[in-house]
């Protein structure tokens, strides 16, 4: 099927150790002793070789200050990275080389120019303690101009303004693969899966888990250099399915892509507002490879790495909608340096063929028919950190997320608003209010917010979604009650101007075959029956009533409103489809609408012969 994802899982599982009866050693078996026992014998004496060791200390240059969380990297006179670590509280760092000879120390922090001590010579089994003093030169990414600088070999660094800024981001993304690969932290991981509409990327379906392990992310990025060969997206024949990949921040890092693309600075407007980007895209297009092109964003201010969102290019076959398909990558530095990303996900076409053209061309004309995709759902998978602990499972600093609760009341019935769904506008975080009316939200990223609420009562109220401010803190519970307010208070901003002793009548129009809001539907309102139902002895009006006749159309949701109504007598009442030929005596009902009282009525309106009841 259209719209699977190419991704490698990780996730922590637990491998089975098999035993067995232990036989009688034959000469064979003595033999293989032996070998194990000489193995076992080299394996201690290596590991009594003593290693090359560079217990270090970086401080300031100015104070003295030690350095904590600064990217301490050992390496060799090839300039090749051996081996690294980030420094601790007390900035302090021990480093192993894994051969005699001549080594530099790096030190790297985010938003800090970078320093290089001098050459270090280590002999066979030395330990060298040594102080590394490091200048505190900032890192001003707000004063960069851009003036649209385009760079097609980051390598060399050609582009000052290029060279900069792709400096800091590389620095958080080395620590993130670093981190990664270390596996000092325990993560869980709230994950999903959602299938999206096309339009406007609201959730249609999705499910969803919670794993935990000591990854980064569940998923890793082919090689870079696969990705390079094949593209990001590979069609499969044999099913006629479409493979889609994601970029990591080893891809990120890798040559292959560098020199693959094209990188510019770009400024940050509206929402990105304070912060520089870093703009790539292919070099150029190969063939039928589908590539990525997209910006990697980091804050003006402190020089972090925030994120990094793509988007493919060349997608196999033409697909309408193609700018929504990609994915994004959040980063977020943990307390002690450590880089993870936060939030990522990916986002890869559903769609369907359709063949255009004339199926029957004119005699002696050449029309062929041309295949064209139709996008007809995104699939989204993705993930977001929740939580946070060092390998014994204690917590480490804030996981960045809060959370929302709430209870959703209905004042005009005094009752539990239930089966509501809760929302936060602009965002994929959405839940349903229980039997009770509560509702929570966890996992919820910092910011600030509208909460919305929709139901059928909402929209028949007039009420819109309801929209609440609300502030999500890190690690923070947050409550916001969700209440439709009493009759009273509604009256004004349903009828503004009704005088006191004047009633309101509300209600929805539905198809009662299929339960589908109803609009375009003609409903009537009237003191006597004739005002609703014509053609019968039954028409004639209540004696000593004022005839009052009032009428409406449903609107797109099904709903109506009446405003002006009498109050204290009855009142007849019927809908009708536009089609409908005419409404039965068993197609009106009647009630009487009390002072400060909203009255509901829901019509069910069936095929056009079908028959109209109401409540």
């Amino acid at each position: 099927m259209a719209g699977s994802v190419g991704v490698k899982r990780h996730f922590l599982s637990t491998v089975a150790v098999r035993t067995a009866a232990r036989p009688t050693l034959g000469w064979r078996g003595k033999y293989a002793r032996a070998l194990w026992a000489l193995g076992l014998l080299l394996l201690v004496t290596l590991r009594s070789t003593p290693a090359q060791t560079i217990r270090g200390e970086l401080v300031e240059e100015t104070l003295g200050a030690p350095i904590e969380g600064a990217f301490v990297v050992l390496v060799d006179a090839e300039g090749e990275q051996v081996v690294a670590m980030l420094t601790n509280a007390v900035g302090r760092f021990v480093l192993e080389a894994p051969s005699p000879g001549r080594y530099q120390l790096k030190a790297e922090r985010i938003g800090y120019e970078s320093y290089t001590s001098p050459d270090l010579d280590l002999e066979l089994g030395q330990v060298l303690d040594y102080r590394m003093t490091m200048p505190v030169r900032p890192v001003e990414l707000a004063q960069i101009s851009v003036e649209g600088e385009r760079q097609c070999n980051i390598r060399k660094a050609e582009g000052e303004r290029v060279a900069a800024v792709w400096e800091e981001a590389r620095k958080a993304l080395t620590t993130a693969v670093w981190t990664e690969k270390e596996r000092n932290f325990r993560f869980t991981i709230q994950l999903w899966e959602r299938l999206l509409d096309p339009r406007n990327l609201e959730i249609l379906e999705q499910q969803g888990e919670i794993k935990s392990g000591l990854a980064a992310y569940p998923f890793r990025a082919l090689p870079a250099a696969e990705l390079a060969e094949i593209g990001y997206a590979r069609r499969f024949d044999d099913d006629n399915s479409t493979e889609y990949y994601a970029p990591d921040a080893q891809t990120l890092l890798s040559d292959v892509f560098l020199d693959d693309h094209c990188f510019r600075v770009v400024e940050g407007r509206g929402d990105m507002d304070g912060m520089i980007g870093l703009e790539f895209e292919p070099v150029k297009r190969d063939g039928d490879k589908t590539d990525v092109s997209g910006v990697l964003w980091l804050s003006a201010r402190d020089a972090h790495l925030r994120f990094v969102e793509y988007r493919y290019e060349y997608l196999p076959g033409k697909i309408r909608g193609a700018e929504k398909l990609g994915g994004r990558l959040e980063f977020r530095m943990l307390p002690g340096g450590a880089w993870v990303v936060d939030d990522w996900h990916i986002r890869m076409p559903v769609t369907e063929v359709t063949l255009e053209g004339n199926p029957n061309p004119v005699p002696g004309s050449l029309r062929r028919l041309r295949e064209k995709r139709k996008l007809v759902a995104v699939k989204e998978e993705g993930g977001a950190l929740v939580g946070i602990s060092d390998p014994v499972g204690q917590s480490v600093g804030p996981t960045g997320r809060g959370s929302l609760v709430g209870v959703a009341f209905d004042s005009t019935q005094n009752a539990a608003l239930t089966h509501a769904t809760v929302a936060l506008l602009g965002t994929n975080f959405r839940t349903t209010t229980d039997e009770e009316g509560q509702y929570s939200m966890d996992y919820l990223p910092a910011g600030d917010y509208f909460v919305t609420i929709s139901h059928p009562r909402v929209g028949m109220l007039r009420l819109g979604s309801a929209l609440r401010p609300v502030q999500i803190q890190e690690d923070t519970r947050v409550r916001v009650d969700l209440t439709i307010p009493t009759a009273r208070r509604l009256a004004p901003t349903l009828c503004p101007g009704q005088e006191r002793d004047e009633g309101i009548v509300v209600g929805l129009v539905i198809d009662a075959l299929s339960g589908d809001p109803m609009r375009d539907a003609t409903v009537r309102l009237s003191t006597h029956l004739g005002g609703v139902f014509e053609g019968s002895d039954l028409a004639e009006p209540d004696a000593g009533v004022e005839k009052i006749q009032l009428e409406t159309t449903s609107d797109h949701n099904g709903g109506f409103l009446f405003c002006g109504v009498p109050t204290g007598i009855r009142l007849y009442s019927a809908a009708s489809s536009g089609d409908q030929e005419g409404i039965g005596a068993e197609e009106v009902f009647y009630f009487t609408v009390a002072e400060d009282e909203i009255h509901e009525a829901i019509f069910e309106v069936a095929a056009p012969t079908e028959s109209l009841s109401g409540s």
